[in-house]
C-alpha cells in the first residue's frame, strides 16, 4: 500500500500525546459504561478481560507478540491493525491504548525524527511556555503546508 498525499511526508511532524495506558482505559470505560451506559459491562476489570479475550481470538498467533508485529511486512501489519483494533472505533479500551501497534505501523511511513511522543501527565505538569519551547518542528505544519492540502465544498 502506498500512501499517496500532496504534501511531501517529509514536512509533517506528528505530537504524539500518550496517556498512562491503564488511566486511559479506565477514563474510556467509565465515559461509555457509567456516564453514558452504552457498555453494558458495568465493572472495568470484567470489561477489559472480554476486551482482552476478543483480540487474543482475532489473531491468536500474534495476540502477545511484539517480535512477530514487528516482522510483519507493512501491509500486513495494517490489515491486522483495522481487523483486531477496531479501526480506532470507540469503546476499543484495549486496543485504543497500545500506542506502541499504532506507533510501529505509523514509523513505517514516517522517520523517528518526526514524532515527538508526550506523556499526557508530563504535559499536564508544565506551563504554558514550557508548552511553547517544545521543538518548532514539533508543533503544527506551517500554512504553507496545509495550503497545498486539497479542500472540499462547504468545509474550511
Amino acid at each position: 500500500m502506498s500512501l499517496s498525499l500532496p504534501v511531501e511526508v517529509c514536512c509533517l511532524f506528528w505530537q504524539v500525546l500518550m496517556r498512562d495506558p491503564v488511566m486511559r482505559a479506565y477514563s474510556e470505560w467509565s465515559m461509555f459504561s457509567l456516564g453514558w451506559n452504552w457498555d453494558p459491562i458495568k465493572n472495568f476489570s470484567a470489561s477489559i478481560a472480554t476486551q482482552v479475550h476478543k483480540l487474543r481470538k482475532c489473531d491468536p498467533a500474534l495476540f502477545m507478540q511484539p517480535r512477530k508485529l514487528r516482522a510483519l511486512p507493512t501491509a500486513q501489519l495494517a490489515e491486522y491493525i483495522d481487523r483486531c483494533f477496531g479501526a480506532g472505533r470507540a469503546m476499543e479500551y484495549i486496543q485504543t491504548s497500545m500506542y506502541s501497534v499504532c506507533l510501529l505501523h505509523a514509523l513505517r511511513h514516517f522517520k523517528r525524527e518526526q514524532f515527538l511522543l508526550l506523556r499526557y501527565e508530563d504535559l499536564m505538569r508544565m506551563d504554558a511556555d514550557s508548552v511553547l519551547a517544545l521543538p518548532n518542528e514539533s508543533r503544527i505544519a506551517p500554512a504553507a503546508i496545509f495550503s497545498k492540502l486539497p479542500t472540499w465544498p462547504g468545509v474550511s
